[in-house]
């Protein structure tokens, strides 16, 4: 395994931990075994969900549907589980106190502009100050949920759940233009950066966050393709 995909990894287990929207990872027992069967849920299932994870554990998911939850949307998910195949829905799900719940995920991956050239002129250990200084301006304009992390080189990736792809796209031009309008100041050196950014959301044809990551990443290249310092979204 590459650092760079435990390097993800890790940033998806701080996503599943740390994000304030509901995660539930069920098993692959049968249909007709009574499955699947509910093995785990993140801290945001027991506090927006109002079940503690020892009432729902081993329990079938349907505990969390209601009267309203549409027959055609489940019947949709059992014939995917069948198959063996993924499947994105949005399915209308209730809490223990009968609130319904939704779930957007944007990707946004971002690049510095120009950096090697950072690099070659002031050499790697401003370079790595610049990238420090960069993390931590990104990161003042986020919510506690939103998770941000460096995959290789000059690119970061934030994962900003909860969030439709209007609001992910104001969210990377709002960071886009705090990073150009705040000169770094490296002991005396100033240092003026910018960076390219990619937006994409989870859609029906992403089977797991490497194919979000890859329409992100496509997008952000258009960006630096188009002139580098602006926000790309992907189809």
């Amino acid at each position: 395994m590459s650092g760079m995909t435990m390097h993800f990894e890790h940033i998806f287990r701080s996503l599943v931990e740390n994000t304030n929207d509901v995660i539930m990872v069920l098993d692959a027992t049968p249909l007709e075994q009574g499955g699947p069967f509910i093995v785990y849920v993140n801290p945001a299932f027991e506090r927006l969900m109002g079940y503690s994870a020892e009432e729902v554990m081993g329990q079938n998911p349907k505990i969390l549907q209601g009267p309203d939850t549409d027959d055609k949307t489940r019947f949709k998910m059992r014939q995917a589980m069948r198959a063996g195949r993924a499947i994105r829905i949005q399915i209308l799900n209730y809490d223990k106190f009968g609130n319904e719940l939704w779930l957007d995920i944007n990707m946004v991956p971002l690049d510095v502009d120009h950096f090697k050239d950072i690099n070659d002129r002031y050499g790697h250990a401003v370079g790595d100050q610049v990238l420090r200084q960069v993390s931590a301006i990104c990161q003042s304009s986020l919510r506690a949920s939103d998770v941000l992390g460096r995959i290789g080189g000059e690119e970061f990736v934030l994962l900003l759940p909860d969030t439709p792809q209007a609001n992910a796209i104001f969210v990377a031009e709002r960071m886009r233009e705090q990073l150009e309008k705040t000169p770094i100041d490296i002991d005396g050196l100033v240092i003026t950066v910018t960076a390219s950014f990619g937006v994409a959301s989870l859609n029906d044809a992403d089977l797991n966050f490497n194919h979000i990551l890859e329409r992100a990443d496509e997008a952000m290249y258009h960006a630096k393709h188009d002139g580098r310092n602006r926000v790309k979204s992907a189809a």
